[in-house]
């Protein structure tokens, strides 16, 4: 996510790396492929068409700017001074 670079989703692990998946997805940063057919069909689609490549990436800075990047290492340092 860092890069900016579309996601493609095949096959999360169920659980924590499907939750986080489906946030992902509804986030519209990613997509989810469901079978294996699909990701030839949606590598070619990012790479011939620029708009959903430039909707994922446009979606993914607009995210960026909502996250701070030291979030987590304040809550650890917080937790270390308790």
């Amino acid at each position: 996510m860092s890069k900016s670079v579309p996601m493609l989703i095949f096959q999360p692990i169920p659980g924590h790396e499907e939750y986080n998946s489906n946030h992902l997805v509804n986030q519209e940063l990613a997509i989810r492929i469901n079978h294996q057919d699909e990701v030839d069909h949606w590598i070619h689609k990012l790479l011939s068409s620029p708009e959903p490549f430039e909707s994922l990436c446009s979606n993914m800075e607009q995210y960026q700017k909502k996250i701070n990047p030291l979030a987590g290492a304040l809550s650890i340092m917080e937790l270390l001074t308790r």
